[in-house]
């Protein structure tokens, strides 16, 4: 049953959704639009991801070090090294010890996010979100 205060809200054009009159409207949008970057920004990190082939080369071959995934994907080691501690800071991957040296730490996909064991040697690499996490799950399609 709706309380009173809340078909008065609906009366007055608001929405559920809306700041009440406490918030300092301005900076809640502000805050929005900032997680909203945020997201988008972080979806171009995925692509990056899927489309280099570091997801899936992390899948196939197991725990890197930022050095390992470069040579196996043709890439340069010192932006595979800012990807990879990027999504390890964002919990996409894991990482052994992030107190080692650059260098010297290994990351790996979490078993959660990792693509099936029905996947084969072909890829159609579509990124899908699982509705029941918060984190992107990679899945490789054939």
């Amino acid at each position: 049953m709706m309380s009173e205060d809340g078909a008065e809200l609906f009366d007055r054009g608001r929405t559920a959704g809306d700041p009440g009159p406490a918030v300092d409207r301005t900076e809640a949008l502000r805050e929005r639009l900032f997680g909203d970057a945020l997201g988008a920004l972080e979806l171009y990190t995925i692509y990056l991801g899927e489309r280099l082939g570091l997801y899936r080369t992390l899948a196939e071959s197991g725990a890197a070090t930022s050095s390992q995934l470069a040579a196996r994907t043709g890439t340069t080691e010192r932006y595979v090294r800012e990807w990879l501690e990027h999504h390890a800071a964002s919990g996409l991957l894991a990482v052994d010890d992030a107190r080692a040296e650059p260098l010297a730490r290994l990351y790996w996909l979490p078993p959660e996010h990792t693509p099936s064991s029905q996947t084969t040697t072909t890829y159609d690499t579509r990124l899908t979100t699982a509705s029941t996490s918060s984190a992107p799950v990679v899945r490789f399609h054939s």
